[in-house]
Protein backbone atom coordinates (compact mmCIF):
# COMPACT_ATOMS: atom_id res chain seq x y z
CA UNK A 1 0.00 0.00 0.00
CA UNK A 2 2.67 2.54 0.63
CA UNK A 3 4.65 1.93 -2.67
CA UNK A 4 2.11 2.63 -4.73
CA UNK A 5 0.76 6.17 -2.92
CA UNK A 6 4.64 6.92 -2.70
CA UNK A 7 4.56 6.87 -6.38
CA UNK A 8 1.02 8.70 -6.61
CA UNK A 9 2.62 11.56 -4.21
CA UNK A 10 5.39 11.81 -7.18
CA UNK A 11 3.20 12.23 -9.91
CA UNK A 12 0.91 15.08 -7.53
CA UNK A 13 4.08 17.07 -6.64
CA UNK A 14 5.20 17.15 -10.45
CA UNK A 15 1.63 17.45 -12.39
CA UNK A 16 -0.21 19.19 -9.98
CA UNK A 17 -3.24 17.20 -11.53
CA UNK A 18 -4.01 14.01 -9.02
CA UNK A 19 -6.88 12.83 -11.49
CA UNK A 20 -5.13 12.78 -14.43
CA UNK A 21 -3.16 9.58 -12.96
CA UNK A 22 -6.23 7.67 -12.10
CA UNK A 23 -8.54 8.79 -14.82
CA UNK A 24 -6.87 8.78 -18.16
CA UNK A 25 -6.65 5.96 -20.26
CA UNK A 26 -10.53 5.18 -19.13
CA UNK A 27 -12.39 6.78 -21.89
CA UNK A 28 -10.90 7.83 -25.36
CA UNK A 29 -7.82 10.09 -25.51
CA UNK A 30 -9.81 12.23 -28.00
CA UNK A 31 -12.20 13.89 -25.14
CA UNK A 32 -11.66 17.48 -23.73
CA UNK A 33 -11.30 16.98 -19.72
CA UNK A 34 -14.43 19.85 -18.95
CA UNK A 35 -14.05 19.05 -15.04
CA UNK A 36 -11.80 17.23 -12.84
CA UNK A 37 -12.25 16.96 -8.87
CA UNK A 38 -10.21 14.69 -6.51
CA UNK A 39 -10.86 14.39 -2.63
CA UNK A 40 -7.76 12.57 -0.93
CA UNK A 41 -6.40 12.17 2.54
CA UNK A 42 -3.27 12.98 3.61
CA UNK A 43 -1.95 10.85 6.08
CA UNK A 44 1.71 9.22 7.32
CA UNK A 45 2.49 5.91 7.13
CA UNK A 46 4.12 4.04 10.09
CA UNK A 47 7.83 5.05 9.24
CA UNK A 48 6.14 8.85 9.64
CA UNK A 49 6.56 8.87 5.81
CA UNK A 50 3.51 11.53 3.75
CA UNK A 51 0.84 9.39 1.83
CA UNK A 52 -1.57 10.69 -0.58
CA UNK A 53 -4.57 8.60 -0.79
CA UNK A 54 -7.49 9.23 -3.16
CA UNK A 55 -10.43 8.70 -1.91
CA UNK A 56 -13.42 9.63 -4.51
CA UNK A 57 -13.40 12.02 -7.42
CA UNK A 58 -15.23 12.77 -10.65
CA UNK A 59 -14.37 13.69 -14.11
CA UNK A 60 -16.60 15.42 -16.63
CA UNK A 61 -14.79 15.74 -20.42
CA UNK A 62 -16.69 16.53 -23.84
CA UNK A 63 -15.72 14.06 -26.78
CA UNK A 64 -14.75 15.16 -30.18
CA UNK A 65 -18.27 14.13 -31.67
CA UNK A 66 -19.68 16.26 -28.42
CA UNK A 67 -20.50 13.09 -26.49
CA UNK A 68 -20.82 14.40 -22.29
CA UNK A 69 -19.05 11.51 -20.26
CA UNK A 70 -19.21 11.76 -16.80
CA UNK A 71 -16.89 9.14 -14.45
CA UNK A 72 -17.14 9.18 -11.28
CA UNK A 73 -14.69 6.87 -8.87
CA UNK A 74 -14.77 5.75 -4.89
CA UNK A 75 -11.27 4.25 -4.18
CA UNK A 76 -11.24 1.25 -2.20
CA UNK A 77 -8.96 0.49 0.55
CA UNK A 78 -8.10 -2.84 2.25
CA UNK A 79 -6.54 -3.66 5.39
CA UNK A 80 -3.24 -5.90 5.07
CA UNK A 81 -5.21 -8.91 5.71
CA UNK A 82 -6.98 -8.46 2.46
CA UNK A 83 -10.70 -7.45 3.95
CA UNK A 84 -11.88 -4.38 2.82
CA UNK A 85 -11.29 -0.99 5.23
CA UNK A 86 -14.70 -0.65 5.28
CA UNK A 87 -14.34 -3.42 8.13
CA UNK A 88 -13.98 -2.35 11.46
CA UNK A 89 -10.00 -2.52 12.51
CA UNK A 90 -9.33 -5.23 14.61
CA UNK A 91 -5.94 -4.04 16.07
CA UNK A 92 -2.45 -3.52 15.63
CA UNK A 93 -0.38 -6.84 15.46
CA UNK A 94 1.74 -6.71 18.49
CA UNK A 95 4.67 -9.29 17.01
CA UNK A 96 8.37 -7.97 17.12
CA UNK A 97 9.25 -6.19 13.90
CA UNK A 98 5.63 -6.44 12.27
CA UNK A 99 2.82 -3.49 13.49
CA UNK A 100 0.17 -4.58 10.53
CA UNK A 101 -3.06 -4.04 11.30
CA UNK A 102 -6.07 -6.64 10.00
CA UNK A 103 -9.73 -6.24 10.37
CA UNK A 104 -11.97 -7.30 13.10
CA UNK A 105 -13.03 -10.63 11.49
CA UNK A 106 -9.06 -11.53 10.89
CA UNK A 107 -7.53 -10.37 14.08
CA UNK A 108 -6.70 -12.43 16.49
CA UNK A 109 -4.55 -12.71 19.82
CA UNK A 110 -2.33 -15.52 21.04
CA UNK A 111 -4.14 -18.19 23.43
CA UNK A 112 -0.77 -18.36 25.75
CA UNK A 113 0.33 -14.80 25.87
CA UNK A 114 -2.59 -12.72 24.49
CA UNK A 115 -0.35 -10.69 22.11
CA UNK A 116 -2.12 -9.23 19.38
CA UNK A 117 -1.46 -11.05 15.81
CA UNK A 118 -2.11 -9.81 12.39
CA UNK A 119 -2.64 -12.73 9.91
CA UNK A 120 0.85 -13.30 8.83
CA UNK A 121 2.11 -13.84 12.35
CA UNK A 122 -0.75 -16.14 13.44
CA UNK A 123 0.61 -19.57 14.32
CA UNK A 124 -1.78 -21.83 13.80
CA UNK A 125 -1.45 -25.47 15.74
CA UNK A 126 -2.88 -27.74 17.57
CA UNK A 127 -3.01 -27.92 21.44
CA UNK A 128 -4.74 -30.74 23.66
CA UNK A 129 -6.76 -31.59 20.28
CA UNK A 130 -8.28 -28.13 19.58
CA UNK A 131 -7.13 -25.81 16.76
CA UNK A 132 -5.66 -22.99 18.49
CA UNK A 133 -3.40 -19.54 17.74
CA UNK A 134 0.24 -18.58 18.96
CA UNK A 135 2.39 -16.06 18.41
CA UNK A 136 6.42 -17.57 17.53
CA UNK A 137 7.52 -16.95 20.78
CA UNK A 138 4.87 -19.30 22.48
CA UNK A 139 5.03 -21.71 19.67
CA UNK A 140 8.91 -22.07 20.12
CA UNK A 141 8.28 -23.00 23.39
CA UNK A 142 5.66 -25.35 22.86
CA UNK A 143 7.65 -27.04 20.23
CA UNK A 144 10.49 -27.31 23.45
CA UNK A 145 7.85 -28.59 25.49
CA UNK A 146 6.61 -31.25 23.49
CA UNK A 147 10.39 -32.23 22.13
CA UNK A 148 11.41 -33.08 26.14
CA UNK A 149 8.32 -35.10 26.64
CA UNK A 150 9.23 -36.96 23.84
CA UNK A 151 13.18 -37.16 25.28
CA UNK A 152 11.79 -37.58 28.76
CA UNK A 153 9.01 -40.17 27.72
CA UNK A 154 11.77 -42.23 25.76
CA UNK A 155 14.03 -42.55 28.74
CA UNK A 156 10.72 -43.44 30.90
CA UNK A 157 10.63 -46.04 28.27
CA UNK A 158 13.99 -47.78 28.54
CA UNK A 159 13.60 -47.58 32.50
CA UNK A 160 10.64 -49.40 32.64
CA UNK A 161 12.29 -52.17 29.69
CA UNK A 162 15.51 -52.34 32.42
CA UNK A 163 13.26 -53.25 34.91
CA UNK A 164 11.26 -55.72 33.82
Amino acid sequence: MVGPNLVFLKVVNKTQNPMKTLLDGFFDDDAEKLRQEAEVKLKADPHGNLVIEPTHGEEVSLSDKGTIRRLKYKADRYHPCGCSAEEPSGGRCGEEGCGQTACARCFQRCRSCLVPLCVECQQHTTVDGQSTVLCMTCLAKLKGQRLLRRITGLFVKLEDRKES
